[in-house]
């Protein structure tokens, strides 16, 4: 993928195998790799989950490679519904880049 796949909140989008992503994974659905979901997300490019902020899930494996940015946006702390939340239900390899934004509607606790 190097365009933008826009999984809207609910969908579900299969791929038959393996993902390189090079550029934006975004949205509130799930991605399954592979009709089991046993195959491996690259991402080289962005993942935004959520809608500012939701829930985004992979069914498979996920590996953020030394390019790959991850966007996390922050309104409270509850996943999904006020900060954003990344759902990978096989292995996982952080690398890369993480970006947290405090959305406006974020309030300090004292």
């Amino acid at each position: 993928n190097a365009g933008v796949i826009d999984l809207a909140a609910l969908s579900v989008l299969e791929v038959p195998g393996a993902l390189d992503n090079s550029g934006t994974l975004r949205g509130n659905g799930t991605l399954r790799l592979g009709n089991t979901g046993s195959e491996t997300l690259t991402n080289n490019g962005w993942v935004r989950p959520g809608s500012s902020p939701g829930m985004l899930v992979i069914e498979g494996a996920y590996v953020q490679a030394p390019d790959g940015d991850l966007a996390i946006d922050v309104a409270g702390t509850v996943a999904g519904t006020s900060l954003d939340f990344l759902r990978i239900t096989g292995p996982a390899s952080l690398g890369g880049r993480l970006h947290v934004s405090l959305l406006p509607t974020a309030r300090a606790s004292r």
